[in-house]
């Protein structure tokens, strides 16, 4: 079997495994970029452990760290399938570790938040709802452009998380062990919701829809 070919089982068995397209179009994109040009017609049973060391830790040598893992992993989710497959009796995807240097955190403290929704607030940025429940509530980006009132209890002060949204795979349910995840509503956030709720007219969505948001902007703006 060709490489090429064994590409395009790879991604169907993807699609199969119920993954969402975002990390789909992840493995394809970067296995298309960096191993069809080098592999496309081979067969598979004559690409050698040495090639592919060679791609991870000399041709891609500038890149980081966490990329080249990830091109290890995508390599050996791809020769994996092959055995599972029956195409090859072994997969050629040699061990190889990687030295992560420790990174500061950049992370903003109490005194940094205070102030950052200070001056949202006192320059009436639109911004400023969206930046006070992530901090309050520990939400991510997708789990804040997905929540909507009915996942809000604000007589109980409890948020239900479910959903997710993502550019790419748009509106999913999400459950951690059958359960919704209930986050509680800290006493500051309510006159924010309150307000909120009454902004939104018929609008599903607890936050407002913002075009740099959607875009995946968020961390330009802020």
């Amino acid at each position: 079997m060709k490489y090429k070919d064994l590409l395009a089982r790879f991604y169907t068995s993807l699609q199969e495994r119920d993954l969402s397209p975002s990390t789909i179009e992840n493995y394809r994109l970067c296995l298309d970029f960096h191993t069809l040009p080098l592999w496309g017609t081979r067969p598979i049973d004559q690409i050698l452990p040495e090639e592919i060391r060679n791609l991870i830790k000399v041709k891609l040598a500038d890149r980081s760290k966490s990329h080249q893992k990830s091109m290890l992993k995508f390599l050996r989710g791809v020769f994996n399938f092959a055995v599972e497959a029956g195409f090859l009796s072994r997969s050629p995807v040699p061990f190889l570790q990687f030295r992560f240097e420790a990174k500061l955190k950049r992370v903003l403290n109490e005194t940094q938040a205070n102030l950052l929704l200070e001056k949202a607030k006192q320059y009436n940025h639109e911004w400023y709802p969206h930046w006070t429940m992530a901090l309050y509530t520990g939400l991510r980006s997708e789990e804040l452009y997905a929540l909507r009132w009915i996942n809000l209890d604000l007589e109980n002060r409890l948020i239900f998380v479910r959903e997710v949204w993502t550019k790419k795979g748009g509106f999913k349910a999400i459950t951690k062990n059958g359960h919704d995840r209930a986050v509680e509503i800290a006493q500051p956030l309510m006159t924010v919701l309150r307000e909120l709720r009454l902004k939104s007219q018929d609008s599903p969505f607890v936050l407002p829809r913002i075009d740099e948001w959607t875009a995946g902007r968020q961390a330009e703006v802020l």
